[in-house]
């Protein structure tokens, strides 16, 4: 079981960005209006849809949004959880399943984030700036963690349950098409659920590039 001290926080997120999660990425967004190479670009996980059943709650394919890194960069990697909040009941995930945090069939081909973290000014973001930068998109409604085969149907709407799955397709694609493989310094990051999600899962990220890329550096944040 999860430790007393998270129950706090668990309880009191139960709608989707309404965890305060939303103002964080609203102002990242914001500044990368007006910052050269903020941009980061969609990479749907159709294949391990299809294949694995890394879904989202409405059965559309996991995403994340990606900017390469460059320079002294070009190996190192932030890796970042998104929040916003759990669903805690079907009738909620139900709901859910029709936002950005329950589907991915809206989510648009660039995502640009320019603040904190995100930032690629060396003045803002000096260890980071120029890594590559991956913004996992968090459609599952379970901090990245569930894995239940089984398809559940509320109110004539077929709901998935597999953030796990999503979670470990985006790391698969990484290795596979982006060359993660070759990580010297690996950032595991998240906001709010996204947060809990790093907590509970830094040690799978870490584990799997010890085998996968033995020369990266792995640290969650």
């Amino acid at each position: 079981s999860l430790p007393s001290l998270l129950l706090p926080l668990l309880l009191g997120h139960a709608t989707a960005m309404q965890d305060g999660s939303a103002a964080a990425y609203a102002e990242a967004e914001a500044a990368a209006a007006v910052l050269p190479n903020a941009t980061l670009y969609l990479n749907l996980l159709t294949e391990a849809n299809a294949r694995t059943g890394a879904a989202c709650l409405d059965g559309s394919p996991g995403a994340y949004y990606m900017r390469k890194g460059v320079g002294s960069g070009v190996n190192k990697w932030y890796i970042h959880h998104m929040g916003g909040g759990w669903c805690e009941s079907l009738d909620d995930c139900h709901r859910r399943s029709f936002q950005q945090t329950g589907t991915s069939k809206h989510y648009g081909p660039t995502n640009a984030m320019g603040s904190g973290y995100f930032s690629p000014l060396p003045s803002e973001n000096p260890m980071m700036y120029n890594w590559n930068i991956v913004y996992l998109m968090y459609c599952d409604g379970g901090s990245f963690s569930g894995d239940n085969a089984t398809v559940v149907v509320h109110k004539g709407r077929p709901l998935h349950f597999r953030g796990k799955r999503i979670r470990e397709a985006a790391y698969a694609s990484l290795l596979k098409t982006k060359k993660l493989n070759s990580a010297t310094d690996v950032v595991i990051s998240g906001c709010s659920a996204g947060g809990l999600a790093t907590y509970l899962h830094v040690d799978q990220w870490c584990d799997a590039l010890a085998a996968d890329a033995p020369a990266a550096k792995c640290v969650g944040m």
